[in-house]
């Protein structure tokens, strides 16, 4: 089926709905974004129908097969209305938040959060179910969630106030 063992290996454990993550043991950035190409990698329902017909996979094993990729995008939390970044992220990339396709409008770097849902002045932030801030600015959904429209609930001088040196706001 032209797909590597690897990717295979990578993505047969994720399809199990109680597997959160795998740690595949990186041990520099060229070796995590080549794990990254592994799990984008199109793994086609036959793959996983040839495994399970040669005996290698019960008949019952969920599979990657019809599963949407996540992207670059991860929730910590079920609760959460933010996602972050596991990878860059640039404008007009197509991200999947909650099964839905949604363009990004900016670009935002690796580890930052991404709007789950629309946001609006006031909202609480949501990371690892836990607050986290409170939003400043509105927040369509997919749009970068930092600074320039969050206030820390947790640490007084982070927010754009603090960044810009106007305490005044």
């Amino acid at each position: 089926f032209g797909v590597p063992l690897a990717a295979a290996a990578l993505q047969f454990p994720l399809a199990h709905p109680q597997v959160a993550s795998v740690i595949p043991g990186l041990a520099s950035a060229a070796e995590a974004a080549a794990a990254r190409a592994l799990l984008d990698t199109a793994t086609p329902p036959e793959l996983w129908q040839a495994l399970r017909d040669e005996g290698l996979l019960r008949p019952d094993s969920p599979t990657p097969a019809g599963r949407p990729s996540a992207g670059p995008l991860i929730l910590l939390a079920e609760d959460d209305n933010v996602m972050v970044c596991a990878a860059p992220i640039a404008a007009g990339d197509r991200l999947m938040i909650d099964g839905e396709a949604v363009v990004a409008p900016q670009d935002v770097p690796m580890g930052h959060k991404i709007a789950r849902r629309p946001l609006t002045p006031g909202d609480r932030v949501l990371k690892y179910g836990a607050p986290i801030g409170s939003m400043t600015a509105p927040a369509a959904r997919g749009a970068h969630v930092h600074s320039h429209n969050l206030k820390s609930d947790y640490i007084p001088s982070h927010g754009r106030e603090a960044a810009s040196g106007d305490e005044a706001r």
